[in-house]
């Protein structure tokens, strides 16, 4: 009787495995673009997911994916993703999509080929999935007969844009794909072909009457994540005093600097000069500026208080 059970429960398993699919060849995600930005208070870590084809899979519809992502808690803090309190979330995902073409920008902010506003992706979805991991997925809203083009091949092409709040921007950030599925499981399976049907430039997905098939061990690539060396100076290599001041700021530091910028709350430059350790400040209003100090071995951003 158990023999048979077996039988009757991988019969059903490998019914269901056809039933959807799996592609032997596979994808890549990877990082470009890393950047440190500011606006005109807070620090923030930029990077552009991106995807193609690898190992000479051939070009496809993406459906739904998912993937996950490790942070240092030391720059970004733990569970930067509330999704209870949207204004205080360390974490944005975004999509940008002018509207020129289907494949023109991010893959997720894509339209239908009939009425571009009606985009293809929803159901978004953050998690924290521990103090520092983050997983992103989305699922697929319209079906694969609602766009011609195949929008994963060869080329890479943008995913998705990560912007990330620093708690201490002169922390390495070391943002890197966790793909380990000995930690998360199945983290490399979470990619999947577009559902149809296939002959309605309006159809919403249906997944279950038109499954998509599965894509098995993408490999991540985590390289594009990491910030020029020219991004970062330790907080301890610098420091500034008095703070907060009314006068004068001065720069106490045993790197060579080159040349300083001092920004408004708004992100207006407001001041430049060159290689100075003593910077007048009277001119100046009241208020919180950024000053941002550039050496021989890097960058590094302090905030100042002029009273």
């Amino acid at each position: 009787m158990k023999n048979n059970y077996r039988k009757i429960l991988t019969t059903i398993y490998f019914a269901f495995i056809a039933s959807i699919g799996m592609y032997a060849q596979t994808i890549q995600v990877s990082f470009e673009n890393a950047q440190n930005t500011n606006d005109g208070v807070d620090d923030f870590y930029e990077v552009d997911v991106m995807i193609q084809t690898h190992d000479g899979m051939p070009d496809f519809k993406m459906g739904a994916a998912q993937f996950y992502i490790n942070y240092n808690t030391d720059a970004f803090g733990v569970n930067i993703y509330d999704g209870n309190d949207q204004e205080n979330d360390g974490v944005e995902i975004t999509f940008p999509n002018d509207g020129d073409g289907p494949l023109e920008d991010y893959i997720v902010g894509q339209g239908i080929d009939a009425l571009p506003a009606l985009k293809i992706y929803g159901t978004l979805q953050l998690n924290n999935n521990t103090d520092f991991r983050l997983s992103y997925s989305n699922q697929q809203s319209y079906s694969s007969g609602t766009f011609t083009e195949n929008n994963i091949t060869s080329t890479p092409k943008k995913l998705v844009h990560i912007k990330m709040k620093y708690l201490d921007v002169t922390q390495d950030p070391m943002v890197v794909f966790e793909d380990n599925e000995a930690i998360v499981d199945m983290a490399r399976d979470q990619f999947f072909t577009a559902c149809g049907p296939t002959d309605d430039p309006f159809a919403l997905a249906n997944c279950a009457a038109n499954p998509g098939s599965q894509i098995i061990d993408a490999v991540f690539v985590s390289e594009g994540a990491t910030l020029s060396l020219d991004e970062i100076v330790r907080s301890e290599d610098v420091t500034i005093y008095p703070n907060p001041t009314s006068k004068y700021i001065n720069i106490r530091t045993t790197l060579n600097v080159q040349n300083i910028e001092i920004y408004d709350i708004l992100g207006k430059l407001v001041l430049a000069e060159g290689d100075s350790n003593h910077i007048n400040v009277e001119q100046f209003q009241s208020g919180i500026y950024l000053l941002k100090i550039y050496t021989d071995k890097g960058k590094a951003t302090k905030k100042i208080v002029i009273k």
